[in-house]
């Protein structure tokens, strides 16, 4: 599916797209679909597009991006999860994306990729050592620190989470998307609406440094509430805060406007927290007319 969503996005500017499947079963699949089904020998729909069983152990050849899908959720054991993602940082030179269910398991597989990489618990634990474990191991264990990086999405910061205490969290760190139904659903109750929701789990991890430059915008965490003249909104902040913020037509101009006629649930909102709220006291204004 990363392929499909790349290519419909870069299209052809994209030189080579690699595809990693432990199962030969799947691969046939995926290339029976680029051909366009019914196995046929056409030439593949996406060109350059090659498949691979195994990822390479050297990290001499490395990509731009690189995705893991609904895939850290299948590995049995945290220190096998923890190798596979020192291998994928490896893999890239810009960008790790880790996408997984939305639901608290799969918040908490994306929340330890991101503790791994930021450095909160970057280590391999002792079970990863063991000779039943050797035959998942995608880079030795031993191996030298992994490189330095930052939290490019959803996180404006790279603090700990505040959601990462699963007793006092609200619910999983979690985003929508409006899903076509497949084939197979199409006689389920789901039918008469055309589509299903599907609820993820992501994070994106960048190599380097973050830049100071960057606007340090909120990510707003659910749908926007829109009442009579306000709108009330849970962010994610800079500070690495959660906070409910409500925004007025009357004294937030611009950010009001955009909250309520823009802004869906997993986007930015561009409401600085270093943004000084213009509020008139009634003091001031007693003075003000004190004054003339």
């Amino acid at each position: 599916m990363a392929v499909w969503a790349a290519h419909e996005k870069w299209g052809d500017s994209i030189r080579e797209y690699q595809c990693v499947d432990v199962s030969p079963d799947m691969i046939d699949v995926a290339q029976n679909l680029l051909r366009g089904g019914e196995e046929t020998k056409d030439s593949l729909h996406i060109p350059r597009v090659y498949f691979k069983r195994f990822l390479p152990v050297s990290n001499l050849i490395t990509y731009n991006v690189v995705v893991a899908s609904y895939t850290l959720s299948e590995i049995p054991k945290t220190s096998l999860r923890q190798m596979a993602v020192r291998s994928l940082w490896g893999k890239t030179k810009d960008f790790l994306v880790i996408i997984e269910h939305g639901n608290s398991e799969g918040f908490e597989i994306t929340s330890d990729a991101r503790s791994l990489v930021l450095k909160e618990g970057g280590h391999i634990s002792e079970e990863g050592n063991t000779l039943e474990n050797q035959e998942y191991e995608y880079l030795d264990p031993m191996a030298e620190e992994m490189d330095t990086g930052y939290v490019f999405a959803p996180c404006p910061h790279d603090v700990e989470c505040a959601r990462s205490d699963p007793i006092t969290r609200d619910h999983p760190c979690n985003f929508e998307q409006r899903v076509q139904l497949a084939f197979c659903q199409k006689n389920t109750r789901l039918k008469k609406f055309g589509f299903h929701t599907e609820r993820f789990s992501y994070i994106v991890l960048r190599k380097g440094e973050r830049n100071a430059t960057d606007k340090p915008w909120p990510r707003v965490l659910q749908p926007v509430r829109l009442r009579s003249r306000h709108v009330i909104c849970k962010l994610c902040c800079s500070s690495g805060d959660l906070k409910q913020k409500i925004f007025t037509k009357k004294k937030d101009g611009d950010i009001y406007k955009c909250a309520r006629h823009l802004t869906k649930w997993g986007d930015l909102l561009p409401d600085p927290e270093s943004r000084q709220r213009p509020v008139k006291s009634k003091l001031k204004q007693v003075k003000e007319v004190g004054h003339l």
